[in-house]
């Protein structure tokens, strides 16, 4: 395992390498891609990018998207709760200490606590000693609110995971809109 993350390494910085050269060179290089070279590309844009032009022999179908890998799912437990939920894929995991929550333009609705259970604990190359969910999380979000009526609130989710292969993704935010029913008195 240590040999392909060190493999994807040098390719990605030669990747970003070949990205500065067609770059430089654009009127003599031409990368057939629905995703332009340019130069705030991301890493695995660029190895993407990388892959078609070496023929698809390097990423393959072996990456999920961020959004099939960690499946997000939320809902308003009452008027009170948030509970937020990840379906994890195969091969996936999402570090436990990279969750962020914040709520956007929430008049009188304040994040008071968020419950998430301890994760597996995994010596990760980059992070250190790290604990990690596999499988399937949920976040419980606890709110305070200074109305009973149902309101409705925006909730930024935020996360970071990695395919045990070797790619780690770049942390996710995704927005969140969100109806609370009314609280009792």
């Amino acid at each position: 395992m240590r040999l392909t993350k060190k493999l994807l390494v040098v390719a990605v910085v030669f990747a970003v390498s070949m990205t500065a050269a067609a770059l430089i060179y654009k009127s003599r290089v031409s990368i057939q891609s629905d995703t332009p070279v340019t130069a705030n590309a991301t890493p695995s844009v660029v190895l993407a990018q990388l892959d078609q032009l070496l023929g698809g022999n390097i990423v393959g179908d072996e990456f999920l998207h961020p959004d099939v890998a960690y499946v997000l799912s939320t809902d308003a437990r009452d008027g009170r709760t948030i509970v937020a939920r990840w379906a994890i894929a195969d091969g996936y995991y999402l570090y436990r200490d990279k969750f962020k929550f914040a709520l956007k333009g929430a008049s009188g609705v304040t994040l008071v606590a968020i419950e998430l259970p301890p994760g597996k604990v995994k010596e990760d190359e980059f992070f250190g000693r790290v604990e990690v969910f596999y499988k399937q999380v949920a976040a419980t979000i606890t709110l305070q609110r200074n109305a009973t009526d149902s309101t409705e609130i925006v909730l930024d989710v935020g996360y970071q995971g990695c395919a045990e292969v070797g790619l780690c993704y770049p942390p996710i935010t995704k927005t969140v809109p969100l109806a609370l029913p009314p609280t009792p008195d």
